[in-house]
């Protein structure tokens, strides 16, 4: 595949580099199942372009962790093809939502389907601690699930231009995406 790796990027991530990956969906469903299927949820995501997606939604590349929540979830056209873009935070056990490990992720797919666009951006948001020390309280476990559900109210409720860098910046990248192959 191809990456880019956005050099200056102005937030930075525990676990994640701020860089756009360009698949062939040939080659990626012949090395790996799970992403065959991951190609083919969202080409039936694009297809149908339904208003409350399902989530968890697409991701490229495979990660070994699960979608913690999503927000802000919003269908993209680029220049040949469309995808989907989302926050969310990536994670082996449950865990509150942080700026050192949200994202941006946009997922699309060329409009001929011959090529898969991952981009994956570290996000920040000013009422969202680092988590560098974070030491859950006695009671974490009965009360994640709240937190991180007032915590998608939060990001939800937050307008584009109060994240860092601002969602309309990074909906504008992707949407300037054209893949000439």
């Amino acid at each position: 595949h191809d990456e880019i790796t956005i050099i200056g990027y102005p937030v930075e991530n525990d676990y994640h580099e701020a860089v756009i990956s360009v698949f062939s969906t040939e080659n990626y469903r012949a090395q790996n199942e799970a992403a065959a299927a991951v190609i083919d949820e969202l080409a039936g995501l694009l297809a149908s372009r339904p208003v409350e997606p399902a989530t968890p939604l697409p991701l490229l590349p495979i990660f070994n962790a699960g979608q913690l929540g999503t927000a802000k979830v919003k269908l993209i056209d680029f220049n040949n093809g469309s995808g989907i873009r989302y926050i969310t935070q990536l994670g082996q056990a449950i865990w509150p939502f942080n700026n050192s490990g949200m994202i941006y992720t946009f997922q699309g797919m060329t409009s001929d389907g011959r090529y898969y666009i991952s981009m994956i951006m570290p996000l920040s948001h000013p009422e969202l601690a680092q988590y560098d020390d974070y030491e859950p309280q006695e009671d974490f476990y009965e009360t994640v699930e709240q937190m991180i559900d007032d915590q998608i109210i939060l990001l939800e409720n937050t307008l584009e231009d109060q994240f860092t860098p601002t969602l309309n910046e990074l909906d504008a990248m992707a949407a300037s995406i054209s893949i000439q192959k």
